[in-house]
């Protein structure tokens, strides 16, 4: 006769835990990215309501992050550039001429900046394969909405400010999801799906007609065919490139005004020329900047022309002059080296997601506003998300035992 059935109980805990871990990544990677498509500030609501529902969930399970939180918050030159540059933003507060919106803007990301740290610190040890699904499904659906959006002609209106369109910040958005999307397909071989994945967001900046993002995607894309077969040394060119992009940036438009006079293509680079007068009168400012969000708001209250370049390059040097482009190439080069030395899998991608991440500031895009940085975060969660789901069972190895003798009498 068969004995008494024994049943596990669940831990109400855990499984509290898995249900508010699997709303908030849905929300974050799912709900987010459709429903920008069609609202702007939709990204300041979810992404810290998301981020919260994570913290919730591990607290409810604090035994599987108390070391993860640990290493996490080791520091490493990625995290000492960047904890630099918040400090030197912080501290040109003291002479920005837009005190009170310097400041809001200050608190503003650094506020969102520490919800996207608690976030990554506060994720699954061990991501399950079906919390990894909800990148493609997020992605997928998200190129599908911005397709509609764009072929219905809702969202499209545009002014000087080319980060002002709602479709357009939508598909930039898709730009950055896209690599941590295929990197969670192609560490489990999902190549055609990844495939699949990647047709639909080009289709959709194509519909969108977002030259920037077409631009992005495309250097990413040749970032990642390269760094395939040696990513390490890939991503040490990438960092230098990167490095010397942010410490020459005021030799940039002279080397270009000379380029335009002799091609006969002083229009085009006009910005250049407003760059190259603005550099010729700085003196001591190109030291310590003008502080921050000083670019942004002289542009807007006609304090620098129009054609005032909006590349990221110039407002770094603007705002906090060579010590933030010093603290910019230091962490651009470290976090090159840092998605180098990821697993052979993952690194590809992580470099083809920092490149197109760096190619959209460069090109032109606003980048000054709120929702850049957010959109920035929730990338950096994603690629977190992606990294904690390369984990494989491994059994473990034999030992080889000498002079074992099968005489029962020894």
């Amino acid at each position: 006769m068969a004995g008494p059935v024994t049943r596990t109980m669940n831990d109400p805990a855990a499984d509290a835990a898995l249900l508010l871990m699997r709303v908030g990544l849905g929300l974050l990677f799912i709900i987010l990215p459709a429903a920008s498509v069609f609202s702007r500030r939709v990204i300041f609501v979810i992404l810290p309501v998301g981020a919260a529902l994570v913290f919730l969930a591990a607290t409810l399970a604090p035994r599987r992050h108390a070391v993860l939180a640990r290493d996490d918050l080791q520091l490493s030159p990625v995290s000492a550039g960047l904890i630099f540059l918040i400090l030197w933003a912080g501290l040109s507060l003291l002479w920005t001429p837009f005190e009170a919106a310097a400041a809001e803007r200050f608190l503003k990301s650094a506020g969102t900046g520490l919800v996207v740290a608690l976030a990554i610190v506060f994720l699954p040890g061990r991501t399950r394969s079906s919390n990894l699904n909800l990148l493609p499904i997020g992605t997928g659906l998200a190129a599908i909405c911005a397709v509609a959006a764009a072929l219905l002609g809702l969202a499209m209106a545009k002014t000087v400010d080319m980060g002002s369109s709602t479709l357009e910040r939508s598909v930039v958005m898709l730009i950055l999801l896209v690599w941590p999307t295929l990197a969670a397909l192609g560490i489990r071989d999902r190549w055609a799906m990844a495939g699949v994945v990647a047709v639909a967001v080009s289709v959709a900046a194509v519909a969108a007609w977002s030259p920037v993002a077409l631009t992005a995607m495309a250097l990413g894309a040749l970032t990642f065919a390269i760094s395939v077969s040696k990513p390490q040394q890939t991503a040490k060119w990438i960092g230098l490139a990167l490095a010397a992009l942010f410490v020459l940036g005021p030799v940039l438009p002279f080397v270009l005004k000379l380029f335009a006079g002799a091609r006969g293509a002083e229009g085009s680079f006009a910005p250049m020329f407003v760059w190259s007068e603005i550099v010729q009168n700085e003196g001591l400012r190109l030291i310590t900047g003008h502080g921050l969000d000083s670019s942004a708001r002289g542009i807007l209250q006609g304090y620098l022309p129009l054609r005032t370049p909006r590349t990221i390059l110039f407002e770094v040097w603007y705002d906090l002059g060579l010590l933030g482009a010093l603290g910019s190439a230091w962490l651009a080069y470290f976090a090159a080296l840092s998605a180098g030395r990821a697993t052979h899998t993952l690194a590809p991608f992580l470099l083809a997601g920092l490149v197109s991440g760096i190619v959209i500031p460069i090109s032109g895009l606003s980048t000054a506003q709120l929702w850049w940085l957010s959109a920035i975060g929730l990338a950096a969660i994603s690629f977190a998300l992606v990294a904690r789901g390369q984990y494989r069972t491994r059994r473990p190895l034999a030992k080889v035992v000498d002079n074992i003798s099968l005489d029962p009498a020894r």
